[in-house]
């Protein structure tokens, strides 16, 4: 769809915890994903990680950044501020 779409540029994520196993996985997966269709969209590979303070703090895998292009931190809930 984002190619029928006329897109550039698309970037697929999956939902994360500190608990996630398969981040290797997924980002393997999506380097074939990323080689299959080089020639006609730029695919990047991204995490979802809930945002679990008012600082920023992810609850996010160790080490989960290096396998992929982008993370996005998601508010599922306003913290309760100090």
């Amino acid at each position: 769809m984002a190619i029928y779409l006329g897109l550039e540029v698309v970037g697929i994520v999956d939902h994360v915890n500190a608990n996630t196993d398969w981040v290797e996985d997924f980002s393997s997966v999506m380097e074939s994903v990323k080689k299959r269709y080089a020639e006609r969209i730029d695919v990047l590979c991204g995490l979802e990680a809930k945002c679990t303070s008012q600082y920023g703090d992810l609850d996010l895998p160790v080490g989960a950044r290096r396998h992929v292009d982008y993370v996005v931190g998601a508010i599922h809930r306003v913290p309760r501020l100090p």
